[in-house]
C-alpha cells in the first residue's frame, strides 16, 4: 500500500452502463470490522487507481453516518468522479489509520447561520431558508451562458408546503376543510445539519397541525435538503408519518411554488405507458402569464390538462431579457401502509392557483367536494410517505427541455458501485433510508420526451 500508516482498503468497481458521467455523484456504505474503526471521522481517504496496484490521484471527499453496533461499524462516503462511458472506474477506500489527521479539503459551500434560518451557497444555486420553519424561500440559482456573461437569478420560489395535508374536521353540524403547510407546522426543529466539502444536509421536523387538533393526530413531517458541491441540482425530500387513523380530504407531498408575476409557463413532462411506439411523448406547456391570461380562477384551474403521471414538471419565465427556469425531477416514490392498500384516491399532479402564487405539486389523495362527511379520505395508523425530487436550477433557452430531459434521464438510471471484498465478518445492521440522487423513475424516460 502506497499510503503509509492505512492498514486496509476496500475496492469500489464504479460501472456506467451507458454514456460517459461527468462529476458524478458516488455515495456508498461501507461495512467494516469495528476493531479499525476507532479513527474513521479522521483516516478514510478516497483514491482513483488505474490499476489494483497503481494510483492515480486522491479524491477529496466526505464521512458521515458513522455507526457501530457491537464488532460491527459502518460508514458512508461521498465523493464526484468521472466514470466513462461503458467503463468502469476503480476506487481505493483507505482507512485505519489511528494517527491520521482529518483531511482538509477545500469547500466550495458555504453555510451561513445556525438553526431554522440559514443560507446555503453552492457553485450553482444558493437556498435561502425561512426563520420560522426551516424550509427554503428562496433560490439563487447562477449561470454562465455563451455569450451573455455570468449572472444571477433569483428565483422566488417558495417550496413551503413539502408536507401540505387537508385535514377534514369535524364541526358540530358539518365537517371542513383545513389545509396546513410547513409554513404552519408546530413544534419545528432542526435535527440534522451535515456540512462537508462534497455536500450539506438539513432536515426540518415538524407536526402539520390546526387550531386544536388532538394532540396523537398531529402527523410527523420531515424535510430534507442536499445541495452538492460539485452538481447542477440539489435533492429535497418530503417524508410524511401519521401516528394514528386521520381523516383527509387531501394529501399532497413535494413540488414547487412560484410567484405569478415572475413566471409565464408551467411545463411538464407526461408519462404514457400506452403510447404507441411511433409516437412521441411530447412535453407540454400551460401559458400561465398573468399578463396574457388574466385573472385565473382560485384552486385546481387545469385538472383536466395535467397527465396523470409526470415525470418532471416546473415553471418558466421567457421574457427577454429575464429567461430562467426551475424544474422539479421526480425520483422516488413511496408509500407504507401497514393495514392493507394505501387509499388513494384520484392520486396525480395537481397546478393550483392560490392568491399570488401557482402551486405545483402530487397528490396521492386529492377530494374537490370537500364539505361532505361521505367524501373523506382515512389514512391508516402507521402510514409512512416518501417523496424525492431533485430540483434544478437553469437558463431557459432552446435546449433548455433537453437539458432537464437528460438530467431526469441520467439520474433515474444510476451508475453501478459494487464494494469489495464483500464484509463477512458480522450481520450489518439495516440503515435509516439517505437522500441519494438515485431516482427509480427509468421507466418515465422510455420514449423521447421534449421537442
Amino acid at each position: 500500500m502506497q499510503y503509509r500508516g492505512w492498514n486496509f482498503e476496500k475496492t469500489l468497481l464504479v460501472h456506467s452502463r451507458s454514456r460517459a458521467r461527468e462529476r458524478e455523484l458516488i455515495d456508498v456504505r461501507i461495512p467494516v470490522d469495528a476493531r479499525w474503526a476507532g479513527n474513521l471521522g479522521n483516516d478514510v481517504r478516497v483514491v482513483l487507481k488505474k490499476d489494483w496496484n497503481l494510483i492515480e490521484s486522491e479524491i477529496p471527499s466526505q464521512v458521515y453516518a458513522i455507526e457501530r453496533n457491537g464488532p460491527t461499524a459502518s460508514f458512508r462516503v461521498a465523493f464526484s468522479m468521472d466514470v466513462p462511458a461503458q467503463g468502469y472506474q476503480r476506487v481505493g477506500i483507505y482507512y485505519h489509520n489511528p494517527a491520521a489527521p482529518a483531511p482538509n479539503y477545500p469547500s466550495r459551500i458555504d453555510v451561513d447561520g445556525d438553526g431554522l434560518k440559514a443560507t446555503v451557497k453552492t457553485p450553482r444555486c444558493t437556498l435561502e431558508m425561512d426563520e420560522r420553519c426551516g424550509i427554503a424561500k428562496a433560490i439563487v440559482g447562477r449561470f454562465d451562458p455563451p455569450n451573455l456573461g455570468a449572472r444571477a437569478v433569483r428565483f422566488p420560489d417558495v417550496l413551503q408546503e413539502h408536507g401540505c395535508v387537508v385535514f377534514a374536521v369535524e364541526e358540530q353540524g358539518g365537517i371542513r376543510a383545513v389545509e396546513t403547510a410547513s409554513a404552519g407546522w408546530i413544534d419545528v426543529e432542526l435535527v440534522e445539519d451535515v456540512r462537508g466539502p462534497v455536500f450539506v444536509k438539513r432536515t426540518i421536523r415538524g407536526r402539520p397541525a390546526y387550531p386544536g387538533c388532538p394532540p396523537r393526530q398531529r402527523p410527523i413531517a420531515e424535510v430534507t435538503y442536499k445541495l452538492f458541491a460539485e452538481q447542477g441540482y440539489f435533492l429535497a425530500r418530503t417524508r410524511l408519518v401519521f401516528p394514528e387513523d386521520t381523516n383527509v380530504f387531501g394529501l399532497r407531498v413535494g413540488g414547487l411554488t412560484v410567484n405569478r408575476d415572475r413566471c409565464t409557463h408551467y411545463t411538464f413532462r407526461p408519462v404514457s405507458p400506452d403510447l404507441p411506439e411511433t409516437d412521441i411523448e411530447e412535453m407540454g406547456h400551460i401559458l400561465v402569464d398573468p399578463l396574457l391570461t388574466g385573472d385565473l380562477p382560485l384552486g385546481n384551474a387545469f385538472s383536466s390538462l395535467l397527465p396523470y403521471d409526470i415525470a418532471w414538471d416546473g415553471f418558466l419565465n421567457t421574457r427577454k431579457g429575464s429567461e430562467h427556469a426551475v424544474a422539479c425531477l421526480q425520483l422516488q416514490h413511496s408509500v407504507a401502509c401497514p393495514r392493507g392498500a394505501f387509499p388513494y384516491y384520484r392520486s396525480g399532479a395537481y397546478l393550483l392557483r392560490q392568491e399570488k402564487t401557482l402551486c405545483s405539486g402530487r397528490w396521492p389523495i386529492y377530494v374537490a367536494i370537500r364539505d361532505r362527511r361521505e367524501n373523506r379520505i382515512t389514512i391508516p395508523a402507521g402510514t409512512v410517505v416518501e417523496e424525492l425530487d431533485a430540483i434544478v436550477c437553469d437558463v431557459f433557452d432552446r435546449e433548455w427541455g433537453d437539458r432537464t430531459d437528460d438530467m431526469g434521464r441520467r439520474l433515474n438510471s444510476p451508475v453501478e458501485i459494487s464494494v469489495h471484498p464483500r464484509f463477512m465478518d458480522g450481520e450489518v445492521p439495516p440503515e435509516r433510508s439517505e437522500p441519494l440522487p438515485r431516482g427509480e423513475r427509468r421507466d418515465a424516460y422510455l420514449k423521447y420526451g421534449v421537442r
